[in-house]
């Protein structure tokens, strides 16, 4: 009775990842946003499966830390929330809640992805390989064609949408594919598909050609000398790797502050472009900030509270963690940055895999540096559903056989 109670779990994690992955390529298109809900909803399927041993009790135990702290830092915030409940509005505004039950579902989620067996494993990422190359597809027709698709999808069910709204929301899947391009190409490389490789790469360059967005083709640059690190030098790469997210993290506002002393900061304003030199300003306002309250910081969600000055989000993840907790939360976010890099150093799949789930890794980092907030749910759900697909692919490799696409590890 419990070999065929596990052969059930089994083949229900492995639906569970196959549909989340199908879902998450077609969100890409159709509404990026829409990927919270998906990674909550199937959180919370996936808690019955759901266990943490081993050294990622110590991921948990930091990434736990520092949602309570976040939380506790609202009783000192300037974006203090209205905590009588009376509208959606006011329950909306509850970021530290909303991070509390994000950070247990998206956390069962990736734990039932790391109880996968190989076959179901390898059957879900080929699921979600060929979904995602049918989003580079897509992403490049209707950037070739200005978002006209997307918009006639939505006036058919009566929403239609201003031109340069639909060309924004379409982009955004460029974001996900720049993220998830990693482990799915590895699969289609196994099984021969190389041009697929080539069209998921020409859809995250197309998502900045023809949409407008640079972080997707940062995102594939970093990602690219990640991987082609990790290959080349094995373990010494992925803690270099570790060591620069984590000192990038801990002092991204005296970089700023040392690039503007030094007069970096306007011979970089004198010949970037408008969006950049927006970011320039916001990264100023925002490492002045930081120097007024070092130590905890303004406050969950403060970085709204200076509208005129910060749109919503400074538009750096390390700047916004130190703006809004201080040194805590910089700290706590640097230590799960570095377990992550950790978790990948100890992987014996090779030095392939290590270097997929390193990209992956310093890909989301890197669009994280330069558009989103730090506590968006759907760019946190994208995180999430990221490390699922890695773990996936982890369970996957050993019914590969003759690995030539997997060097020795060092």
């Amino acid at each position: 009775m419990t070999s065929d109670l596990h052969i059930r779990q089994d083949r229900y994690r492995g639906w569970l990842m196959g549909l989340v992955f199908a879902i998450t390529a077609c969100l890409g298109y159709v509404g990026p946003l829409g990927i919270a809900a998906l990674a909550a909803v199937a959180g919370l399927g996936a808690i019955p499966l759901a266990r943490v041993d081993g050294r990622a009790r110590l991921g948990a135990g930091l990434l736990a830390a520092l949602v309570v702290y976040a939380m506790v830092s609202m009783a000192w915030s300037r974006a203090a929330p209205n905590l009588a409940i009376q509208s959606y509005d006011d329950l909306e505004s509850l970021t530290g809640v909303k991070l509390g039950l994000q950070a247990l579902l998206y956390a069962a989620l990736v734990a039932a992805a790391a109880g996968l067996q190989a076959a179901p494993a390898e059957r879900a990422l080929r699921v979600f390989a060929f979904a995602m190359t049918g989003l580079a597809a897509l992403l490049i027709l209707d950037g070739v064609f200005e978002a006209q698709i997307y918009q006639a999808m939505l006036r058919m069910i009566g929403q239609p949408i201003r031109p340069d709204l639909a060309l924004r929301n379409v982009g955004l899947g460029g974001y996900v594919l720049a993220v998830m391009v990693w482990p799915v190409s590895m699969l289609l490389r196994r099984e021969g598909h190389n041009l697929l490789v080539i069209a998921l790469v020409a859809g995250v360059v197309g998502a900045m050609v023809l949409f407008g967005a640079d972080a997707p083709a940062a995102a594939l640059a970093v990602g690219l000398a990640a991987l082609a690190a990790v290959v080349v030098y094995g373990r010494p790469a992925v803690a270099t790797l570790g060591a620069v997210s984590v000192f990038y993290i801990l002092a991204a506002p005296w970089l700023v502050t040392a690039a503007i002393r030094s007069g970096l900061m306007d011979g970089f304003k004198a010949s970037l472009p408008a969006s950049w030199d927006a970011r320039l300003d916001i990264w100023t306002f925002a490492a002045a900030g930081v120097a007024e309250r070092p130590l905890l910081g303004w406050g969950l969600d403060a970085s709204r509270t200076w509208p005129g000055v910060i749109p919503l989000h400074p538009h750096n993840g390390a700047l916004q963690l130190w703006l809004e907790l201080g040194a805590p939360g910089a700290v706590l976010a640097a230590g799960f940055v570095a377990w992550l890099y950790w978790s990948v150093a100890q992987a014996r799949e090779g030095r392939g895999f290590m270097g997929v789930a390193a990209a992956t890794l310093a890909a989301y980092l890197t669009i994280g540096a330069l558009s989103f907030g730090v506590w968006q749910e759907w760019w946190l759900g994208v995180g999430a559903i990221a490390f699922c697909a890695c773990l996936a692919l982890k369970r996957a490799i050993p019914l590969w056989s003759g690995q030539r696409d997997l060097p020795k590890t060092a």
